[in-house]
C-alpha cells in the first residue's frame, strides 16, 4: 500500500531495562585450520549497559552451559535478574 504524502513511519525505541537483564546466545563456530577441534561461542550480553561477557566452550554441553552462566554471574559488576536464551534447537537444555 502506497503511503500518503507528508505521513511518516512512527519511530521505535529500545525497551529501557535495568542492569541485570542479560541476553544469552550460542553459536556454532567453525573449526579453523590452526585448531584441533571446534569451539562454540557463548555470548553474554546485558541490555542495559552493553556489557559483554564471550567464551569459546569445547560444546554446547549442560554442564558447559551452566559453567558458562556461573562465571557470568561471577564476573558480572550487577546482579542478574533475568536472562534472555536463544539457543539452536539442537542445543542441551541449561536447567
Amino acid at each position: 500500500m502506497p503511503k500518503e504524502e507528508g505521513t511518516k513511519t512512527p519511530v521505535k525505541t529500545f525497551k529501557a531495562y535495568a542492569p541485570g537483564s542479560v541476553h544469552v546466545d550460542v553459536k556454532d563456530r567453525p573449526q579453523l585450520p590452526d585448531q584441533d577441534q571446534r569451539r562454540d561461542l557463548f555470548a553474554a550480553i546485558d541490555r542495559a549497559t552493553r556489557r559483554v561477557y564471550v567464551e569459546l566452550l569445547k560444546d554446547q554441553s549442560a554442564t558447559a552451559a551452566s559453567g558458562f552462566l556461573k562465571r557470568l554471574i561471577d564476573q558480572a559488576p550487577f546482579s542478574r535478574s533475568n536472562a534472555i536464551l536463544s539457543a539452536p534447537a539442537d542445543a542441551a537444555p541449561l536447567c
